[in-house]
């Protein structure tokens, strides 16, 4: 009995070194098969393109300088007007009334101040009473002058030529000093306002900037390209853009230009004298979006496997992805599969021509 005790024994002894000596699977992970292009050079931006937009030239809003109720507003929006042209009137009559009584007061103290004279020379009048008598002869005057620039006040008219706007009043209105009732705008200039990024100004050297370049400008519905003459800039980033606003100008053409209209600018960075950004051209398919604005990655390989890098895009156009910052010379990029790659992930490359 005491034998069988001791075989058994030894015999789950042996089973059990026999088990532990068993070779252990190792589990790794399966290649992912993906496409890349590899960074050869640097390729230069000498050109940007941005969007703009049609503005109105010399956009004036006109007001008047007294309150009223309007009586006469026959224009519309996209009427042409001439330069000095009635465009609204306010009820004159109790103005006229008061220029008739100025008028009507003045005469009468001119009258008075020419008999006294006569009568001071004669010392039939003391100079007391006749200094009364010009006071108020110049007093009664500039009452009238007052009372007919009341009057002229009650009329808006066009400052210069051109095209009605805006017309934010109807007849019969009341308005106020300064509230505006129309605005109008020059039609013989096309003025553009494009909105130039801040990191976009901190490349400009000012050593080497050429003021006689003119950009071309292409217009929606307009394949003609345009040369488009720099107007001003703001000194300051717009709060919430955080970009400078840009006015070009031009001669208006035919047919006509009008505001609102979207635009294409051609810049050429050399030609203007600007530092030109430079970096590597990757196609769209490279690019992998972060959850912040501008902020982007790609994927390179590494050592046969995947290493996410977060780059600075430059510009996204239509030949691709200009990445400015975070790639060097020689490294191999991913451009397909990108949603199943995580970082450390085993890759097998095939190149995608270029």
């Amino acid at each position: 009995m005491l034998l069988r005790i001791h075989t058994l024994a030894a015999l789950t002894v042996t089973t059990l070194l026999t088990a532990c000596s068993e070779p252990v699977e190792t589990v790794t992970d399966n290649a992912l098969s993906v496409l890349t292009i590899s960074i050869n050079e640097s390729a230069a931006q000498p050109e940007r393109e941005f969007n703009a937009r049609v503005e109105p030239a010399e956009l004036t809003p006109l007001s008047f300088r007294i309150a009223g109720e309007l009586t006469q507003m026959s224009i519309k929006p996209g009427q042409h007007v001439q330069k000095g042209q009635l465009l609204a009137q306010l009820d004159d009559r109790k103005l006229k009334q008061q220029v008739d009584d100025a008028q009507a007061t003045f005469s009468l103290a001119e009258r008075q101040l020419n008999r006294a004279q006569g009568l001071v020379g004669k010392s039939l009048l003391s100079q007391e009473e006749y200094d009364v008598l010009k006071a108020n002869y110049e007093l009664a005057g500039v009452d009238y002058q007052l009372a007919k620039a009341q009057l002229k006040y009650s009329q808006l008219r066009a400052p210069f030529e051109g095209l009605v706007a805006e017309v934010p009043k109807q007849s019969f209105e009341t308005v106020t000093p300064g509230e505006t009732a129309v605005s109008i705008y020059q039609d013989d200039l096309v003025y553009v306002r494009l909105q130039l990024p801040d990191n976009l100004l901190a490349q400009i050297d000012p050593t080497e900037r050429n003021y006689n370049y003119q950009p071309k400008a292409k217009y929606a519905g307009n394949d003609t390209l345009y040369p488009i003459t720099f107007l001003e800039h703001t000194s300051e980033p717009n709060p919430e853009t955080q970009a400078f606003e840009v006015w070009m100008s031009m001669p208006q053409v035919e047919p006509a230009i009008l505001p609102g209209t979207s635009v294409t600018m051609y810049v050429d960075l050399d030609a203007a004298g600007l530092v030109g950004r430079s970096g590597y051209l990757l196609p769209m398919t490279a690019l992998d979006p972060g959850n912040n604005d501008q902020q982007f990655y790609v994927w390179k390989v590494t050592e046969g496997r995947a290493q996410k890098v977060e780059v600075q895009v430059a510009q996204i156009h239509t030949k691709g992805v200009l990445v400015s910052e975070g790639l060097s010379q020689g490294d191999q990029i991913i451009v397909s599969s990108l949603a199943k790659l995580r970082n450390g992930l085993s890759v097998t490359t095939k190149s995608q021509e270029q």
